[in-house]
């Protein structure tokens, strides 16, 4: 036992009071011994720290964890300096024990550049539109994502970093890995993704041991749980705009409006109609919605409080239709009070959400019917597919006869190809959208099968969809190809492919050949696919994607 472990043995046998001495306590008393006061120390830095929200659970003994965390990693790092391969070199730790060995040295070594670490944190959660402490997925994910932070210095801010550290973030988050044992898991993280972002290393373990089923997603039903935080911050992050104003969530408009997550269709809406609590109450049911918009909702049914949104602020249907495709809402569905296609399109926009933050499917039923609404055969989607070409064009669908095969030539063209990227990169730059090929623009179905032609060897759907992933991952990147929902039916003797995106959590460029060094931006103006250069792009950017 060392003297500093003995004085707080000691310490904690003449507390009379019964209650256990929390590691800043008893640090307090040893470090009282070096004429340092750990206690008011912290009070200073506690009045700097609380001008962020998010912050608000972040404790003393938080940050004396992430000071253990550093500097034993630095005395291991020195260690394996000098000794290369030794098994024996110190561990990187925060546990009780380790934190109690800190020295006042080790203290103020460390403090100031924890401190100035935090408010970057505080950014990184911005971004990723977490901005209160009772929104914040796991306050115990503050001890390694601040540590992370100090290591990697400057480069946790830069683009490609920012990524990598987003993807462990989410993958902790969805993976719900800080419900127990945190510990050790702080210590893997910090050594696991600095090593990953600075040699290239194996994927954190964090990253490999996450998986989310959907069977939970749709279970999630209220903030005690991180994965449903973490979903209501990704609604927003993608482009979830305010019911009322049209505006892009931020943090101002968060805070001025009163943003909160609430349900989609109405509690009192749901017990009229026979929808169980707990899919009532799932956080496929609920979106962020300004606090002025939820009173306005009431316990109305979606058909009528949709009118009444359209009355009472003057949006115009098509642009309220933006708005709620936007939260990854199937207007046509909610206007309908069609809970049951709603709540099943909802859900896999929700997984497709998931998959795109951490990089990693999410793990599906074996019979593939996730979505207590979910039908065994293929009727659902051919009805989706009728009630949208029925709706006709607009800002968040659009109809494409053919994507490979001009009909004027009969030739396989490019431009064709070109037009359905330009279409999906739009939506994603925009509120989502659904693109619907093998359909006029009038609506009349003509199907997809004199594509087929201009295939490969697998000349029917499956080939198709292959050729479409493909292009979309050539041109728009992996990710956005990984953000595709495709289906395709066979609807009146013709078969018809339907296209759903969500809207993007970060700008979305095209390529129109691969390897191209020119990048284009699109969005949709209206009913139509336009690209933005310059200024304009840059002032839409900031717009859509505000920091």
């Amino acid at each position: 036992m060392t003297p500093k472990e003995a004085v707080c043995q000691v310490f904690e046998k003449v507390n009379t009071g019964g209650v256990s001495l929390t590691v800043f306590e008893l640090l307090t008393a040893t470090f009282a011994a070096d004429d340092f006061a750990l206690r008011d120390d912290w009070a200073e830095r506690e009045k700097l720290l609380a001008e962020h929200h998010v912050l608000g659970s972040f404790r003393s003994t938080d940050f004396l964890q992430i000071i253990s965390l550093l500097a034993t990693y630095h005395r291991r790092a020195l260690h394996l300096e000098n000794h290369p391969g030794d098994d024996r070199a110190p561990a990187t730790s925060c546990k009780r024990r380790d934190v109690l060995r800190l020295t006042v040295n080790d203290y103020q070594s460390w403090a100031d550049t924890v401190t100035d670490a935090l408010p970057k944190v505080v950014r990184f959660l911005h971004a990723e539109r977490v901005f209160k402490e009772s929104d914040l997925p796991y306050p115990t994910q503050l001890v390694p994502l601040t540590a992370i932070f100090v290591i990697l210095g400057d480069r946790a801010e830069s683009h490609g970093v920012a990524e990598m550290l987003r993807r462990w973030y989410w993958c902790g988050v969805f993976g719900e890995m800080y419900g127990t044992s945190t510990e050790t898991r702080f210590a893997n993280d910090l050594q696991d993704v600095v090593s990953w972002v600075k040699n290239g290393a194996d994927e954190p373990r964090t990253i490999r041991e996450s998986q989310l089923q959907a069977g939970r997603l749709v279970r999630l039903q209220t903030r005690n749980s991180a994965a449903y935080k973490g979903l209501y911050a990704l609604q927003m992050k993608r482009g979830g705009r305010d019911f009322r104003t049209g505006n892009t969530i931020d943090l101002h408009a968060y805070l001025d409006d009163a943003i909160d997550i609430h349900h989609i269709f109405p509690q009192d809406w749901c017990r009229a109609n026979g929808v169980q609590r707990w899919i009532m109450n799932s956080i496929v049911n609920k979106t962020a919605i300004d606090s002025r918009t939820n009173r306005r909702i009431g316990g109305s049914a979606p058909s009528v409080y949709v009118e009444r949104l359209q009355k009472n602020e003057k949006i115009p249907p098509e642009e309220l239709d933006a708005i709620l495709s936007s939260h990854d809402i199937d207007p046509i569905a909610l206007r309908a009070d069609d809970f049951e296609e709603f709540f099943t399109k909802r859900l896999e926009r929700l997984i497709k959400q998931v998959e795109s933050a951490t990089g990693k499917a999410v793990t599906r039923s074996q019979d593939g019917f996730d979505s207590p609404f979910a039908r065994t055969d293929s009727s659902g989607d051919a009805e989706g597919i009728v009630a949208v070409a029925k709706a006709g064009e607009s800002r968040i669908v659009e109809f494409k006869s053919t994507a490979l095969k001009n009909l004027r030539t009969g030739e396989r063209d490019s431009q064709m190809e070109w037009a359905i990227v330009k279409t999906l990169a739009g939506f994603m730059n925009g509120n989502g959208g659904s693109l619907l090929v093998g359909v006029a623009d009038d609506g009349t179905l003509l199907g997809i099968e004199q594509d087929f032609a201009m295939l490969g060897k697998k000349q029917d759907s499956d080939g198709w969809e292959l050729w479409l992933t493909d292009r979309i991952s050539s041109s728009l990147g992996k990710v956005a190809a990984a953000d595709l929902r495709t289906t395709i039916c066979e609807i009146e003797d013709h078969t018809i492919a339907r296209i759903d995106v969500g809207p993007a959590a970060a700008p979305v460029f095209a390529t129109t050949i691969k390897g191209e060094k020119r990048q284009a931006f699109f969005v949709r103006v209206n009913n139509s696919t336009q690209e933005l250069s310059g200024q304009e792009a840059h002032d839409y950017q900031r717009r859509r994607w505000p920091s």
